[in-house]
């Protein structure tokens, strides 16, 4: 049992994972001490090392010895899984357990006659964080706190101790436990002290926090929240707080302008993207000062130089569910359709025009008729439709090579202009996106593929307004700060400024204003 002096403040379990010798152990220790909560901070298996056995079923029920555990719910997001469970606990069973158990702590199937009526049931709420292995780098800070966040909202006025597990029960165990009671003493007492924490963490358990790594995380944890704040908005005020957050205080300074700033000083500036291969070919992109990072940029399988100027997007459940891309140039559109083929995209979104003013903003990539090839690609028009404001096509794209084709939607929002990107046609852009989430549920593992001039204006602020609608749609909250955010960490400097970043959460106000009914949502 870990917690802090004060008997008021929240009691962690701090324990190993369970092995499977020990599940049934496990389960009895939730059960006796009532948890409320269990945190995993591992996952079952990392680099092909077994980290935890697996204790609660992947679907229905399983029995463990004299429990039986229920999956109700499984919600999953980019970095960690949320699990409703029923902890079903058999009196009688406790007796019999010696004659109805195998070896595992499982009930023997053919021994259900054992099975009682008299049940008591525990419910709890299994959080497992996925992204932050025992050796590897440090996990995203933003989603350690926002996890934290979740689980502090969820738990705060339930009675029982939270048991948090990794696979040793001391390292990344100590670094969530130090983190979230400091997290505590930052929003509710004037000091902040983290070696003390730590120093009764360790009086209680040995090796809590074990490198200095996990203790650094500790304090990078309670800076983003010092800095960041609580920008979440419950979905049924987004209405009501875009008209506060619209508003000056007396500084003359609205909430929109205020969070913006915040999000520049804890931003990577986009002059310091580090990608080297990008520096390296010039030629292939647009704009030399917006280019992706090493870590999230596209490669062009089999190619050298591999490179484009594209870069990953999280989406609200998938950590690769967007790419944005730079309008291609005349020299680069195979390599666009390139990267189209061997990601499998299956749509793509257009926010840019042919010509904007006397430049081209992006070059012709398909065909005005007939067919056209680009290196080993021959692509061609099969159907076209016009809608008010923007335009859909359905694309062939045959690889000549291994003659194999495949068919993409292909949609272009119209008179959306990057010297004003906040003045657009709202009706445009969200029914384009409801039209996207349609044609994305056939083909959900494929990446969304957008792409305007600059990709840091409009195809940050549609991917970011989708990545909103997802995460109202799944949580019935948003976050638009913390999801520029993280998508800065892939793309520096996306979403350019105050009303490209309040245009956001209008976007998904409109949004969930037109389409709350649909199956969209």
């Amino acid at each position: 049992m870990v917690n802090k002096d004060d008997e008021q403040s929240q009691k962690y379990i701090a324990t190993q994972g369970p092995l499977d010798r020990t599940v049934v152990d496990f389960w009895r220790m939730v059960w006796q001490e009532k948890a409320c909560a269990i945190v995993m901070l591992t996952k079952l298996q990392e680099d092909l090392r077994i980290k935890c056995s697996q204790y609660w079923p992947s679907r229905g029920s399983e029995d463990y010895g004299p429990f039986t555990v229920t999956l109700q719910k499984e919600t999953t997001s980019n970095s960690f899984i949320i699990r409703e469970l029923t902890l079903h606990y058999n009196t009688m069973m406790g007796n019999l357990r010696s004659k109805i158990v195998n070896p595992t702590g499982r009930i023997d199937p053919n021994k259900k006659e054992y099975y009682s009526s008299a049940q008591s049931t525990l419910l709890i709420t299994h959080y497992q964080f996925i992204d932050w292995l025992e050796y590897g780098p440090q996990p995203p800070i933003n989603s350690l706190v926002k996890f934290n966040k979740i689980i502090s909202n969820q738990t705060e006025h339930k009675k029982g101790p939270i048991v948090v597990h990794c696979s040793t029960g001391g390292g990344r165990t100590g670094a969530f436990i130090g983190m979230s009671c400091s997290i505590k003493d930052a929003l509710t007492e004037s000091i902040i002290d983290i070696p003390a924490v730590v120093t009764i963490m360790r009086e209680q358990r040995m090796m809590m926090i074990q490198t200095l790594d996990q203790y650094m995380l500790v304090h990078e944890a309670v800076l983003e929240q010092a800095l960041c704040g609580d920008t979440q908005i419950v979905a049924c005020d987004l209405q009501n707080t875009i008209s506060s957050l619209s508003s000056s205080d007396n500084a003359s300074v609205t909430g929109f302008e205020a969070q913006f700033n915040v999000l520049e000083q804890v931003s990577v500036p986009p002059q310091d993207a580090v990608c080297d291969v990008a520096r390296q070919h010039p030629r292939k992109n647009r704009y030399q000062e917006i280019l992706p990072t090493d870590q999230w940029r596209v490669h062009l399988k089999s190619e050298s130089p591999d490179y484009i100027n594209a870069v990953f997007i999280p989406s609200y459940k998938n950590d690769k569910g967007f790419i944005i891309a730079q309008s291609p140039l005349r020299e680069t559109r195979r390599d666009f359709w390139k990267m189209i083929f061997d990601r499998e995209i299956t749509t793509i979104v257009m926010l840019s025009p042919i010509m904007e003013g006397e430049e081209e903003a992006c070059a012709q990539y398909w065909p005005k008729e007939g067919t056209i090839e680009f290196g080993e690609f021959t692509i061609s028009v099969r159907e076209e439709w016009g809608h008010q404001s923007f335009s859909r096509k359905l694309l062939l794209i045959r690889n000549n090579k291994n003659n194999m084709l495949r068919r993409l939607a292909h949609f272009q929002v119209d008179g959306w202009s990057n010297d004003d990107i906040t003045s657009c046609n709202e009706g445009a852009i969200i029914n384009t996106m409801n039209l996207v989430k349609t044609l994305q549920r056939k083909s959900p593992n494929s990446p969304i593929l957008m792409h305007c001039s600059n990709m840091i204006g409009r195809s940050a602020v549609f991917c970011a307004a989708m990545a909103t609608v997802d995460q109202m749609k799944s949580s019935s909250v948003v976050d638009v700060f913390q999801t520029v955010k993280n998508m800065r960490v892939n793309l520096p400097g996306a979403v350019q400024n105050k009303g490209q970043y309040k245009m956001i959460h209008t976007l998904a106000a409109a949004y969930v204003n037109l389409f709350s009914t649909s199956a969209n949502f």
